[in-house]
């Protein structure tokens, strides 16, 4: 019944640097198949602007709501 309506995901906590000196911080829920290198690539790929990532934790693995479920 859960894999009905949820999805098995995982809490990152991420920061980076960003090409005019700016730190952001963020957390990020992504999918549990994604290992540390492909969040990496995610977040050079998908953020603009990123110089450096400074940080990558895997906080804990969290359920999410499958949004096609949604009516």
């Amino acid at each position: 019944m859960i894999e009905e309506y949820w999805k098995d995901d995982v809490i990152y906590y991420v920061e980076f640097l960003t090409l005019d000196g700016r730190k952001i911080s963020k957390a990020l829920v992504l999918s549990i198949e994604y290992s540390i290198e492909e969040v990496k690539k995610i977040i050079l790929e998908k953020f603009y602007n990123v110089r450096a990532i400074n940080h990558i934790d895997r906080w804990e693995e969290c359920l999410s709501l499958k949004t096609d479920e949604i009516q």
